[in-house]
């Protein structure tokens, strides 16, 4: 702490602003697995943009379609903590399970295994609570079904949003730090940065995968379901590619943004199906 300080010290006697990228970057320290630049502040304002980048898809997509209905705003929370739980279920299995230990794999696909449950678990929690609410509630204003799309978009979200926070959450100590953080496995792309292309396409694509099981769930499509748990694991074996030295960071997000892009295909054809104007051709062409 100490030598980043000092760094920083004689950065602000020296050179002002931010000179060339071989200037600005310090070597990296014996047994760490970061590097560091002296660009004293940078840390908190990069974290600050990047956070944005992250976010603001979440913020955008609920503020227009979320926000205006409780019902939604409940769904979109509860989805988000459903998530938090499976994940805190995932982390207790890998501690009470030493083999899983040295097997980074295997963790990962349990870790899949416990949010698909919690997906599918949040889904009949959903399905029987719309009973319920359908038998108190005679003008039917208030509805938790989990089939219709705007209820879908609200779960997605909810889950989507919470795995960015707490995946850019995590960047956020070394963002107090002096200077800017550059991955051993990312030359071009600075730490926080990498994190922020990571949660916005793990937002889109959690979102597009929660459209697509709570249709397979509802239809109960079980070759629909697999292939949702399939994508699933194809999107997190994507992320370890961040391990590969060089430019593992540009092949883990081309590779996450191919599967996005997949399922943002599929999710998009339920979507357009579940929209009102889909439901009036649907209802024309039985009529005909």
């Amino acid at each position: 702490e100490k030598e980043r300080e000092t760094l920083c010290e004689i950065r602000k006697g020296g050179r002002q602003g931010l000179g060339s990228r071989a200037g600005a970057r310090q070597p990296r320290r014996e047994g760490t697995s970061l590097e560091y630049t002296t660009v004293c502040g940078m840390g908190v304002t990069l974290f600050a943009g990047c956070s944005l980048i992250a976010m603001s898809p979440a913020v955008i997509m609920s503020l227009l379609f979320v926000a205006p209905k409780a019902n939604l705003v409940l769904l979109m929370v509860f989805s988000g903590f459903f998530l938090v739980l499976s994940i805190c279920a995932a982390s207790i299995t890998w501690l009470l399970i030493p083999a899983l230990h040295g097997w980074p794999v295997i963790a990962l696909l349990e870790g899949v295994v416990w949010q698909e449950l919690g997906r599918y678990a949040f889904y009949r929690l959903c399905f029987e609570a719309e009973h319920r609410t359908l038998a108190m509630s005679m003008d039917k204003m208030i509805s938790f079904a989990p089939h219709k799309l705007d209820a879908m978009v609200a779960i997605g979200l909810g889950a989507g949003t919470a795995s960015v926070l707490l995946l850019v959450g995590g960047t956020l100590e070394l963002a107090l730090l002096p200077g800017t953080y550059y991955a051993e496995s990312c030359q071009g792309m600075s730490f926080f940065a990498a994190a922020a292309w990571h949660g916005c396409l793990v937002l889109h694509n959690t979102l597009f995968l929660t459209v697509i099981g709570i249709q397979s769930y509802r239809q109960k499509q079980s070759a629909n379901v697999a292939a949702v748990a399939g994508l699933h694991v194809a999107a997190s074996l994507a992320t370890t590619l961040n391990a590969v030295k060089g430019d593992g960071c540009t092949l883990s997000l081309s590779a996450l943004f191919l599967i996005t892009v997949a399922t943002g295909v599929w999710a998009g054809q339920i979507a357009w199906k579940e929209a009102p104007h889909g439901n009036a051709n649907r209802t024309r062409q039985s009529i005909n």
